[in-house]
C-alpha cells in the first residue's frame, strides 16, 4: 500500500504559481497588443509552469517516477525563463533595432 500523505512543500509552490498565473491573466488583458505586456506575461506564465509542476513534484514525493515525471516538465518552464526576460528587457529599452548580440 502506497503512502499518500499531503506534503506541506509543495504549498508555497503551489500558492506562487496561482499569483504567476494571475498577473500574466492581469497584464496580458490590460492590454493586448503591447510587445512588453506579452512578453512579460509569457515570462509569468512559463514561471507558473516551473512553479506547478515542482508543486506537484513535491506532491508525489512518496512515488520516485512520478516526481521525476513532474520535475521533467517543469523543466519545459525552466528553459524558456531566461528567453522571455532577455525578450522581456529588449521590449521594455525598445531596444528591438539594435544589435545586441555579438556573433
Amino acid at each position: 500500500m502506497m503512502n499518500h500523505n499531503f506534503n506541506l512543500y509543495s504549498i508555497p509552490s503551489f500558492i506562487a504559481s496561482i499569483l504567476l498565473l494571475g498577473l500574466a491573466l492581469f497584464v496580458y488583458k490590460s492590454n493586448r497588443r503591447s510587445p512588453i505586456n506579452i512578453t512579460f506575461a509569457l515570462e509569468c506564465f512559463v514561471s507558473f509552469i516551473w512553479q506547478f509542476c515542482y508543486g506537484m513534484m513535491y506532491l508525489f514525493s512518496y512515488d520516485k517516477d512520478m516526481a521525476l515525471l513532474w520535475m521533467k516538465i517543469g523543466y519545459l518552464g525552466v528553459i524558456f525563463i531566461s528567453v522571455f526576460i532577455y525578450h522581456f528587457i529588449i521590449e521594455f529599452l525598445g531596444r528591438k533595432k539594435e544589435r545586441i548580440v555579438a556573433y
